[in-house]
């Protein structure tokens, strides 16, 4: 497995901070007889320096034996109830999209309320004029349905490089896809039939 620049460098770093801390936690006599690395932290340290010159640097071999063994074991006793969120994060992610419906039909209320005072006033002064709502209808479908058509795959390409294939991931985003071809469609039809 070949590790990045980035990562052989924070490796380094971790492995001298590493170093610096067993020796600032030894004693005072041993920290002064060794002022600097052990002969085994300089060995380890110029070992990983070459390596990372040739291009053949592992994680491997910037872990010492001990976290090695202990990282082999936890790996052999891993379960899944360990990657389980706590009850009030998955809780919270649940409230998220009830809380942002409730938030946009309570903004839209308002905004309809609003218009309707509006209206009422200008009855009550007399200068009230029916106007038409002039929406362009072919617009509206074609902004939804191209909107919803990138979505789809959106999400899809999302849940793939997020969880991969092995749950039927690319699945996700096939009902706003869909939804979004229906669009289009019906603004291709809708904008035949206006033109007859």
């Amino acid at each position: 497995m070949r590790i990045s620049k980035k990562q052989t460098t924070l490796a380094v770093v971790v492995l001298i901070a590493a170093a610096a801390f067993f020796l600032s936690c030894a004693p005072r006599e041993e920290r002064n007889k060794n002022r600097f690395f052990s002969k085994e932290a300089n060995e380890m340290m110029q070992t990983i320096t070459e390596k990372m010159k040739n291009g053949s640097l592992t994680l491997k071999d910037t872990l010492p034996p001990d976290m090695e063994k202990a990282i082999a074991e936890r790996i052999k006793t891993v379960k899944l109830s360990d990657f389980t969120p706590h009850p009030s994060v998955m809780i919270a992610a649940l409230m998220i999209p009830i809380v942002s419906v409730i938030a946009f039909f309570a903004f839209l209320i308002v905004l309809l309320k609003l218009y309707h005072m509006r209206v009422m006033a200008m009855i009550e002064k007399g200068n009230y004029e029916r106007r038409p709502l002039n929406i362009k209808w072919e617009l509206v479908f074609l902004f939804i349905g191209l909107v919803l058509s990138f979505v789809g795959p959106g999400i899809s390409i999302y849940m793939v490089s997020a969880f991969g294939l092995a749950s039927r991931t690319i699945t996700a985003g096939i009902v706003p896809l869909f939804i979004g071809i229906a669009f289009l469609v019906f603004y291709k039809l809708y904008s035949d039939i206006k033109k007859k």
